[in-house]
């Protein structure tokens, strides 16, 4: 298969076959035609162009003459894999100039990024992806895609597909304690989506939201974008203060909330806090959303319910990602919506992205139909237990003397906090160096003095990583504190 080619007019005096060398050597220099791309065929090139085959055959001589292409016409013709070395030149200086820029201050600076490999010691927010069973998804995805019909390939439904919402009610109504019709479940490519859609059919520029502190830097960047007043609600070992809150802060439009697993810190939000906030909220016609991440994670206390599943008054948004239950690149969430939000969410959609891709839906519910999917939850759920487990031994023995280790009940990661006055944002730097990643929780804080710490991820990370990790973290703490 030949590489299509489209050509730029020609310039005034210039003939017909010194444009097109020029056109494909640019083409060639530029990168738009990579190293053994194949070329059309001379006739074809001609035709499309209107240009007498003599035209294209001369020019073609004179690329390959000079270096440009391999090949003999009739036979096909593709692009050198070594070109002349005088074009060289500038490619090289602007590669230069892009590592050098792009190396002037540490990648979570701007803002943190992850290390590129995968499993290294202490990734947060990453599932188990090495033991996804893949083998049972590609199976079921088969089935799927031989089942579709024509009409699966021309469109979907604005709401989701009715047979992957179903299985979601099934599974989260019993697990997560969640309460809805069939029509209040959305299906989304995951949370920052969901946020985004609420805070576009919601919230006016100016209007007030309250964000938990620390809390969610996606959450944060979406209501500054959304032109929304963030009033930083601060949390504790119970979660958000709700009478502190309501008593210090200016009523909001909306309230972001993690309260299954408090991020970053992992607090449980109390009951008597969750139906006092609830309370509050309705009569202020505030809507909530519940960002319910890693609730299904609980390793052995049995967990408080949603929220959503005490709103009697329709006031929460709740929204659950599979990126973390399966893994990210699956992009597919769900939001179970207030009443009065179904309506203005749908019709936004309908003039935007209209759906999510079909055959992943239809494949998520087949995995959910079948069992496979709360199969894999408990099977990961008793994994991140164990790994927690090593974690901890780990830091008791290594790290007690410079970080504090909140027990983890839940979850993917855990926070720690640094004994010391210690910069995180410089161990940071320092462990990154080491090849560990380490999320400096002080990134967190929308106000305040910020507590330095870290978030410490052990889900993604094998057994003998986390303890080699944690000795050679204990190591860069030691030179850290001039020990």
């Amino acid at each position: 298969m030949y590489q299509e080619l489209a050509l730029g007019p020609v310039a005034p005096g210039q003939t017909l076959q010194e444009w097109l060398f020029r056109e494909i050597r640019s083409a060639i220099l530029d990168g738009r035609l990579r190293a053994g791309a194949r070329l059309p065929s001379t006739r074809s090139l001609a035709v499309r162009n209107q240009l007498s085959r003599s035209t294209v055959t001369d020019t073609f001589r004179r690329l390959n003459l000079e270096g440009y292409i391999t090949g003999k016409i009739g036979s096909g013709s593709y692009v050198a894999q070594n070109l002349p070395d005088q074009y060289f030149q500038p490619e090289r200086r602007t590669a230069s100039v892009g590592r050098a820029h792009s190396g002037s201050q540490p990648s979570w600076l701007l803002p943190f990024q992850p290390l590129r490999k995968f499993g290294a010691a202490f990734q947060a927010n990453r599932p188990a992806l090495d033991l996804f069973p893949i083998d049972i998804w590609t199976r079921l995805s088969g089935r799927v895609l031989r089942r579709l019909s024509s009409s699966h390939l021309a469109a979907g439904d604005v709401r989701g597909e009715i047979e992957l919402r179903q299985e979601i009610l099934a599974h989260f109504g019993p697990a997560r304690q969640v309460r809805c019709d069939l029509d209040q479940v959305v299906v989304v490519s995951g949370v920052q989506h969901a946020l985004d859609l609420v805070c576009r059919v919601w919230l006016q520029p100016g209007d007030t939201v309250w964000l938990e502190n620390p809390g969610y830097l996606g959450a944060r960047n979406l209501f500054l974008a959304a032109g929304a007043n963030i009033a930083p609600a601060p949390v504790d070992a119970q979660g958000l203060q709700v009478e502190h809150a309501i008593e210090s802060l200016p009523i909001p439009k909306l309230i972001y909330l993690t309260p299954a697993h408090q991020f970053p810190t992992g607090a449980n939000l109390a009951l008597d806090r969750r139906v006092k906030l609830l309370a509050w909220a309705r009569k202020h016609n505030i809507i909530i959303f519940e960002d319910d991440y890693d609730g299904d994670f609980r390793f052995a206390t049995k967990p408080l319910g949603s929220v959503q599943g005490l709103d009697l008054g329709g006031c929460v948004a709740y929204c659950t990602s599979f990126s973390k239950l399966l893994f990210p690149t699956l992009r597919l969430g769900f939001l179970v919506l207030p009443v009065q939000l179904v309506e203005p969410i749908l019709k936004l959609r309908n003039s935007t992205e209209r759906f999510q891709p079909v055959p992943e839906q239809k494949t998520l519910a087949e995995f959910m139909r079948t069992g496979e999917f709360g199969h894999h939850v408990r099977r990961m759920r008793e994994l991140y237990a164990e790994r927690w487990a090593v974690l901890s031994g780990a830091a008791g023995r290594w790290l007690d003397d410079w970080l504090e280790v909140e027990p983890a009940e839940c979850g993917l990661q855990t926070a720690t906090w640094l004994r010391s006055g210690v910069s995180d944002l410089k161990i940071a730097a320092l462990a990154a160096r080491e090849g560990l990643e380490v999320y400096p929780i002080s990134t967190l804080y929308a106000a305040g003095k910020p507590r330095q710490g870290f978030l410490l991820g052990f889900g993604a990370v094998a057994p003998r990583e986390l303890r080699l990790g944690a000795q050679r973290l204990a190591r860069v703490l030691r030179h850290a504190h001039g020990q």
